[in-house]
């Protein structure tokens, strides 16, 4: 138990990593074709990491089989971390737009 946790674990964290990285990435080069701004863009691609969740947790308690509670484990764990990856991401978000003064300072 304690092995296939670490296994989880690990594939749970690089998987998540991977697939914000790659949507950020992809979502980056396409705007740039479109005039669109980087941040702009991260923001789509990080609102989008959030969809899939829901989708694939009602998939994944649907499939009851013995053979791919390994697989199930990992993806529910990437998912979650995902999303709590995400969720720190878009509260640093601020940080990183240029906030202009509206009253002119």
């Amino acid at each position: 138990a304690v092995v296939s946790t670490q296994s989880t674990g690990r594939i749970s964290v690089l998987g998540s990593l991977s697939i914000i990285s790659l949507l950020t990435l992809v979502f980056t080069l396409c705007g740039s074709i479109f005039n669109i701004s980087p941040y702009q863009c991260g923001f789509v691609a990080l609102c989008l990491s959030f969809s899939s969740t829901a989708l694939i947790i009602k998939y994944l308690k649907d499939d009851r089989a013995d053979d791919v509670n390994l697989l199930r484990d990992s993806m529910l764990g990437m998912l979650v971390l995902q999303d709590i990856e995400v969720s720190v991401m878009m509260g640093l978000l601020p940080l990183f737009a240029n906030h202009k003064s509206t009253n002119g300072k």
